[in-house]
């Protein structure tokens, strides 16, 4: 659980940081891509 909870955390982070800095997070360029 907490590996878990950890690999979440740093999504969470790349989200804000991506955000925070006007670039596409990984996520929103892993959904572009499919």
């Amino acid at each position: 659980m907490k590996a878990k909870n950890l690999y979440e955390l740093v999504w969470v982070l790349q989200e804000v940081c991506g955000k925070a800095n006007g670039r596409l997070t990984l996520w929103e360029r892993r959904n572009i891509q499919w």
